[in-house]
């Protein structure tokens, strides 16, 4: 008896000597992230220093270096010497709150942001190119884009379920299939000067778009482009437009199939597309 209290008398002072794990410590990974490029994550903040010269590697979904940190990734900093942001770089990083993009980034790749927290962002002036599904789903009530921009990729700001109004610089030439759809708090739109081709669906289901003004270089208007804006009741066409695909504006999905949006009026130029179109559905037409 006198021995088993001794031992269980030891077992109880030993146990008193260990420490007990109240938390994960934090912890720093460094590593490259492109050929002159590499990333220092503090885990204490959760903010990741991207820094060095020249372009970040492109990823797939999950071979991001970043992919693993997903939820832990609060702030991206991504420093001068930085010219891309790579495809998938900071897919999913669904704590992602928080971007500043180096004055030297020129292109931010596909997927780069996709599913991320994103409040706001502010494009540099020298990014040429926003790649495909860049920003999707990301939580923006404003978008900043700089003054190089040429291409917006197909779905790059679709799903952004917040953002309220997007102004397209003059600088942009075409905007991508399905760039901006279900953007459903989506208000105002307008189109630079220099854009000559809206694609397919860039606008669909933005239930609260009002106001779409467009640039006077505007050709083409694709498929669908403006489709299912139910609150969008008439648009302004340029004279420069000569190509308006199926149902570009003027209809919405209702209980499984094409409906009118109910008076909606296309306002152009006398012998326009503005006016073919809206004869061959039977909208209003305003000459202006």
């Amino acid at each position: 008896m006198k021995k088993t209290l001794a031992i269980i008398l030891s077992l109880i002072m030993v146990f008193a000597v260990i420490p007990i794990a109240t938390g994960v410590s934090a912890y720093t990974l460094e590593d490259k992230c492109g050929k002159n490029v590499k990333y220092s994550f503090n885990s204490s903040n959760g903010k990741l220093t991207i820094s060095g010269t020249g372009k970040m590697y492109n990823y797939s979904v999950a071979d991001s270096p970043f992919y693993d940190l997903s939820s832990e990734i609060k702030t991206v900093i991504i420093k001068n010497g930085v010219t891309s942001v790579g495809n998938y770089a900071f897919y999913e990083c669904y704590n992602l709150k928080t971007v500043k993009l180096g004055k030297k980034v020129k292109s931010i790749g596909n997927s780069a942001f996709c599913g991320c927290a994103l409040k706001s962002i502010t494009i540099p002036n020298r990014v040429t190119s926003v790649g495909n599904n860049a920003f999707e789903g990301c939580d923006f009530k404003t978008v900043k884009l700089g003054k190089k921009v040429k291409k917006i990729g197909s779905g790059a700001f679709s799903f952004c379920y917040s953002l309220k109004s997007i102004t397209i610089p003059n600088s942009v030439t075409s905007i991508g299939d399905y760039a901006f759809q279900k953007c459903s708090q989506l208000k105002t739109v307008k189109i630079g000067k220099k854009v000559k081709k809206i694609g397919d669906g860039a606008f669909y289901h933005c239930l609260r778009l009002k106001t779409v003004k467009f640039g006077k270089n505007v050709k083409k208007i694709d498929e669908g482009a403006f489709y299912d804006c139910d609150s969008l009741k008439s648009i302004t066409i340029p004279k420069s437009v000569t190509s308006i695909g199926e149902r570009a504006f003027g209809f919405c999905w209702v209980n499984y199939k094409d409906k009118k949006v109910k008076g909606f009026t296309i306002k152009g130029k006398k012998g326009s597309a503005a006016q073919k179109y809206a004869k061959k559905h039977g909208f209003k037409f305003k000459k202006i």
